[in-house]
């Protein structure tokens, strides 16, 4: 009993720690999606205000 309640904490320690890096890496992708329009908004491409160039 004991055995399952270690490997269940364990499966929830890992799950915990892929679900951040998951966030982490949705955000980091989700900036470089905004960094790669404000690069090709093209000729059209009217920056706001409030565009501020990548960093």
């Amino acid at each position: 009993m004991k055995a399952h309640l270690e490997e269940t904490a364990d499966a929830a320690t890992t799950v915990e720690s892929l679900r951040l890096e998951l966030e982490r890496c949705q955000r980091e992708l989700n900036d470089c999606h905004n960094r790669l329009n404000w690069f090709v908004g093209g000729p059209h491409h009217e920056p706001n205000l409030n565009d501020e160039a990548p960093d």
